[in-house]
């Protein structure tokens, strides 16, 4: 059985095969004008194909799960911290480490760190925004404590990273960024 994406890469793909074959009859009567609109709609269905395997095959715009691993092995003990980073060349950063007892932390990074990667989240519109969620920006080590729910569900705080990154800073969905964990 075909998944969702796979039955829509396999509509673009047969409405490609379908303008392809119009742009071949129109060239053999050497109708230039109408074989230009073709290859145009041709141009248009391989760009949104390529688009929606990015997408697909993008871990970082589509799956949480090495972050969810991440922070559960953390709090499992497995290990000492670790850091994302939604940029890659970014000073952007976030912070995850181990605090004395149950809790996590999640640091981001200081108000001049952000304005270094041109992020003004400590501004008052965006700050009021910032500390809604949670996030205290007035520590030595801005950021948020946390906790795991008994089953591991990372839901909660993945729900304020997600505003924070793409509501409140901007970040692009698309942004490749990495996670490097610190081992015991």
């Amino acid at each position: 059985m075909l998944t969702e994406f796979e039955l829509l890469i396999r509509e673009l793909e047969s409405e490609k095969l379908r303008l392809d074959e119009e742009l071949q009859e129109c060239l053999q009567v050497q109708d230039y004008k109408y074989a230009h609109f073709f290859q145009k709609g041709i141009w248009r269905i391989e760009r949104r194909i390529k688009q929606l395997q990015q997408l697909y095959h993008n871990p970082t715009a589509l799956d949480t799960q090495h972050l969810v691993d991440a922070i559960v092995e953390l709090d499992k003990g497995k290990i000492k911290g670790f850091s994302v980073f939604f940029l890659s060349k970014s000073d952007f950063y976030l912070h995850f480490y181990k605090l004395p007892g149950r809790g996590l932390y999640c640091q981001i990074p200081t108000e001049d760190e952000m304005l270094k990667a041109h992020y003004y989240a400590y501004m008052s519109g965006f700050k009021k925004n910032i500390l809604a969620l949670g996030f205290n920006l007035e520590a030595e080590k801005p950021g948020i404590e946390f906790r795991l729910e008994a089953n591991h569900s990372c839901n909660e705080i993945l729900g304020k990273l997600a505003l924070l990154m793409f509501d409140i800073l901007h970040v692009s969905p698309q942004a490749s960024g990495y996670i490097t964990r610190q081992f015991h």
